[in-house]
């Protein structure tokens, strides 16, 4: 009887183990893979996706006739590879240093903001909360899209930001664009709410929503 009964406790564990390890395996495809947990926000204007590697940017940069990457990282610098296929490109690289765990704040999401609709930013004005821009020179200016915007995973911080920009600029409502962002974790079960899904949540989206370029 014994013998039956740690039989059948270690087929379970097995069977766990094998089912959670087939789980990983299609969440780590879906956001590392091919998909790149990679989606179109504005057609023509702007893409959002997880950290691209070289073939994966090479082909989104063709496809899509990307003209900026936006990198949202905690030193704000891309991956050398992308970085290099972006110069044989003539792609520009904004690197903008944002935390894995914090909440973006203000400052942060306006300058974002201000670089998705084509509003003149200066390098000055954002100094301490930059890696990479686009001018050796410090010039300011207007990055053209279309825009690729990412960070690690595609979820979190880049969810986060897309979010506003829905709200702000679309005029989606708060639920639909936490839906969005909830869809783009890939997760089947989501317990605890992810962190950033639950600020979004919770937070009053007007402040965050700043004075852009009248011609938007």
């Amino acid at each position: 009887m014994r013998k039956k009964i740690f039989t059948a406790v270690i087929l379970i564990a097995a069977l766990s183990a094998l089912g959670l390890g087939g789980y990983y395996a299609w969440w780590n495809h879906a956001c590392r893979g091919t998909r790149l947990n990679f989606s179109v926000v504005v057609p023509g204007k702007i893409y959002r996706s997880g950290q691209p590697h070289d073939d994966d940017f090479r082909r989104i940069a063709k496809t899509y006739d990307i003209k900026t990457i936006i990198c949202l990282s905690e030193d704000g610098h891309e991956e050398s590879e992308v970085k290099k296929a972006a110069e044989e490109f003539g792609i520009n690289i904004l690197g903008i240093k944002m935390s894995q765990i914090a909440i973006p704040d203000r400052r942060q999401v306006d300058f974002i903001m201000k670089v998705l609709t084509g509003t003149p930013t200066e390098y000055k004005d954002y100094e301490a909360m930059l890696g990479e821009w686009f001018s050796p020179v410090k010039t300011p200016g207007v990055l053209p899209g279309p825009y690729l915007i990412h960070c690690a995973r595609g979820k979190d911080r880049t969810g986060y930001v897309i979010a506003l920009y829905r709200m702000c600029f679309q005029g989606w409502p708060r639920e639909r664009a936490a839906a969005e962002m909830k869809d783009n974790y890939h997760f089947f079960f989501m317990y605890p709410v992810p962190k950033f899904l639950k600020a979004l949540r919770e937070i009053e989206p007007a402040p965050y929503c700043p004075q852009i370029n009248p011609n938007y």
